[in-house]
């Protein structure tokens, strides 16, 4: 009965798409990386393990972190190749995940970076601003120069981005969360 009833409700669709050319590979991304999770757990549980894969995972972190950067690029194109765009970065944050877990010095030196912890500290200030500083580099690069190319408004837009939220931290959010008032006077 059970097996007939599989059969009535989800055999004759797969039949006629195999018939007809039509079958589609299910979407396996949650899958696999939800493997990837397993993985990082086994790694995290077991020091044998860590003591093995570290010196691999130190070779492959700069690589994941550059993939995963580019892959952002891309995401386009990701959307068009889901599972191998999902793999892929899959791999990228497994890698990066497990040289957090094994205490990679490389990460800690990345990461301890002063301009990077200062990026982080400004990134809401810097997620607010984004909008009106590109708004405003495209006019003004319509005005100078229409043929400016994009890489240098990607310089100019995410300089004047970082300048204005820079600015805006350090007057408005620290003394703010100092228990002080903003330092713009009213």
């Amino acid at each position: 009965m059970l097996l007939s009833s599989f059969s009535l409700l989800w055999g004759q669709p797969l039949v006629s798409a195999l018939t007809n050319n039509s079958l589609k590979i299910p979407d396996m991304s949650r899958f696999i990386g939800f493997l990837f999770g397993i993985g990082i757990a086994k790694l995290y549980l077991s020091q044998k393990l860590q003591g093995r894969l570290s010196k691999l995972i130190n070779i492959c972190l700069l690589p994941a972190i550059i993939s995963l950067i580019i892959l952002q690029w891309h995401f386009v194109w990701g959307r068009g190749h889901k599972a191998i765009y999902f793999l892929l970065v899959g791999i990228a944050f497994s890698i990066v995940v497990a040289s957090v877990l094994t205490k990679n010095r490389y990460l800690s030196y990345i990461l301890d970076c002063k301009l990077l912890r200062f990026t982080g500290i400004i990134s809401y200030s810097f997620y607010l601003v984004h909008p009106i500083t590109i708004g405003l580099t495209l006019g003004i690069n319509a005005i100078m120069n229409p043929y400016i190319g994009a890489a240098m408004h990607f310089i100019l837009a995410v300089s004047l981005t970082y300048l204005i939220s820079s600015i805006m931290f350090l007057l408005l959010e620290k003394p703010y969360f100092i228990g002080g008032k903003p330092r713009i006077r009213q």
